[in-house]
């Protein structure tokens, strides 16, 4: 009867050890899946055609002084502002990957500033030639009016790369 269980039990051991070979399997093609439709559904273009704006980082020092907005065509240039930013960051912030024959990058820093302010970019509206973008800056503070911290945020956008002019209009 011993010989009997243990072979019965090594055969169940094995099958449940195949079984789960191929769960994992399954469970990795389903994963590879679904980051495929993730990333198709962060297309440059939506359906309608018109373009999107994508946010890919945002946070509260730039180290920048003064308010400014760059329009990015080029890895050096991108590298050159992670650089700066990054300079008091240990581990500093990721580069995004980005391809630029397809892509340009769009950075508004909202200078330094005594309130918690995020700033934001949204597309206003867009035509045959140009895209116009509103700049905003978005009051996230929760604190109240006598406790005032020094920040420096900044965002980074991408658009598609399609020769369009870029017009910008701040909004308060």
């Amino acid at each position: 009867m011993k010989q009997f269980m243990k072979r019965h039990y090594k055969q169940d051991l094995k099958m449940y050890i195949k079984l789960m070979k191929y769960l994992c399997i399954l469970l990795f093609f389903v994963s590879c899946n679904a980051q495929k439709k993730s990333a198709s559904s962060n297309d440059i273009k939506n359906k309608s055609g018109e373009h999107e704006l994508v946010l890919l980082l945002s946070d509260m020092y730039s180290g920048q002084n003064l308010p400014e907005i760059q329009i990015i065509k080029e890895p050096a240039t991108l590298q050159k502002f992670f650089t700066k930013i990054n300079r008091t960051r240990k581990p500093g912030l990721a580069v995004p990957k980005i391809d630029f024959r397809k892509e340009i990058v769009i950075i508004y820093c909202a200078g330094e500033q005594l309130n918690v302010m995020s700033p934001f970019i949204e597309i206003k509206e867009e035509t045959e030639h140009q895209i116009i973008l509103n700049v905003l800056n978005k009051n996230i503070s929760s604190l109240n009016s006598t406790q005032e911290i020094a920040t420096s945020p900044f965002c980074v956008y991408k658009l598609s790369s399609d020769h369009k002019a870029i017009l910008f209009t701040k909004i308060d």
